[in-house]
């Protein structure tokens, strides 16, 4: 679970997860700019607490397997992490990331949608769909 640029207030428990136990990668979580008001426990089971809470902003916190480069061997972290670069260009005024709500496509016509697969595009996993996906961005 990815958790990012939240606003938690008056909440006893943020994420109650599975299991608190270093090594285990079941609920596997990261929590990256969350800013929390009167929130106890941030990250807890029904038994411990991984994550103490309070009024507070969390930079990059993870609880779960890391892996760094090609090694497929990860290594299990629960507690502080190196916040992911966020380009300027992804974020708001506010400096969370930008996003807009849902319906983006509310003003084109049915018209203006295209299938890729109608232009040539597979889509099954297995072929390379890359010449037609690059030949349709270039006629649109």
């Amino acid at each position: 679970m990815a958790i990012i640029d939240a606003t938690v207030k008056n909440t006893d428990v943020f994420v109650r997860t599975s299991t608190t136990n270093p090594g285990a990668s079941a609920g596997s979580i990261v929590i990256n700019n969350a800013k929390l008001i009167n929130t106890p426990v941030v990250v807890g089971s029904t038994i411990a607490v991984a994550l103490a809470g309070g009024t507070k902003t969390i930079s990059s916190w993870g609880q779960g397997n890391t892996y760094s480069g090609s090694n497929p061997s990860g290594s299990y972290v629960q507690g502080d992490i190196i916040a992911a670069d966020k380009p300027s260009v992804l974020l708001d005024s506010s400096g969370k990331i930008f996003g807009k709500g849902h319906p983006q496509y509310a003003d084109y016509a049915v018209s203006q949608f295209v299938s890729v697969r109608s232009k040539g595009a597979k889509g099954d996993g297995v072929t390379d769909d890359t010449a037609a996906l690059t030949n349709i961005l270039s006629q649109a």
